[in-house]
């Protein structure tokens, strides 16, 4: 957009005819300059005089706030930090909106439930009683996490991780598994219910609950490094003294001699995960 701003406005100076050139710049203006570079650049052109647009004829115009000057960029500015940030805002749980599309957390036994149905249904609801008033290390309570009313990546869902366990997170591709490891760690709110980690609620004291998390994803810049690099970095953060027989040491004992040139993301994933 702002590629195009300029080049429109380039083009009107060169080949408008001089007593137009005002008019026409205005014109300009305010449907191109959508990015906040061009309300920066009418703000600019406006300090400067460039071109006589803070000019009315033989005068300088005595209001710097009427909308050819300073007001059209600042009440520009104003929209697109609306407009940019306010989706931030929703999607980081800065508030939260009752929606329509939303499940009830209702979920009792009946009397009638039989077969594997039922046993599960009870299994379910026993999980949820648990978690509910339990000492877990990590508590996942009635998450709920629509995307539009058609796509409900998370409804309800509760679990709870006590500690020293190893949990497996499993289900086909796009049963919500990526979401709720965003949401336990902080970076995704949920639109109802909780996330506590060491007892600490998620949504209301990231940094505090983060510092509880250690988390090692499959891919991020850190493959972008040689196996030997990587070794040296997380080496350096642990405040290893001696890192490079330290390094070696491990390049041995996991058999990556022949892999310690490569680089990350052109190991196999075995040898990926045996670097960390």
């Amino acid at each position: 957009m702002f590629v195009l701003y300029f080049i429109t406005f380039m083009s009107v100076l060169t080949y408008a005819p001089a007593s137009e050139i005002d008019i026409q710049i205005n014109i300009v203006h305010f449907p191109f300059s959508v990015p906040p570079i061009g309300s920066l650049a009418r703000a600019l052109c406006a300090a400067v005089n460039f071109f006589s647009v803070s000019c009315r004829g033989k005068e300088f115009a005595t209001n710097p706030g009427e909308l050819t000057l300073y007001g059209g960029p600042i009440l520009y500015l104003i929209a697109q930090s609306i407009c940019y940030f306010l989706p931030l805002w929703w999607d980081s749980g800065g508030f939260r909106l009752a929606l329509p599309w939303r499940a009830s957390t209702a979920n009792p036994d009946s009397e009638h439930d039989v077969g594997a149905a039922g046993a599960e249904k009870q299994y379910i609801n026993a999980e949820i009683s648990r978690v509910g008033s339990s000492n877990d290390g990590l508590r996942v309570i009635d998450i709920t996490k629509p995307f539009s009313r058609k796509m409900v990546a998370l409804e309800n869902v509760t679990f709870g991780v006590p500690r020293g366990e190893v949990f497996a997170f499993l289900g086909p591709n796009g049963a919500g598994k990526t979401t709720t490891i965003n949401m336990i760690r902080g970076d995704m709110a949920p639109n109802s219910g909780e996330i506590f980690v060491e007892n600490i609620p998620i949504t209301r004291r990231r940094a505090e609950a983060s510092s509880h998390l250690g988390v090692c994803p499959q891919f991020d810049a850190m493959d972008c490094m040689t196996d030997v690099e990587h070794l040296r970095f997380y080496a350096r953060v642990r405040g290893v003294k001696d890192i490079e027989h330290s390094v070696s040491q491990v390049i041995r004992t996991v058999d990556l001699e022949a892999f310690q040139t490569r680089m990350g993301q052109k190991l196999y994933g075995g040898n990926n995960a045996s670097s960390p």
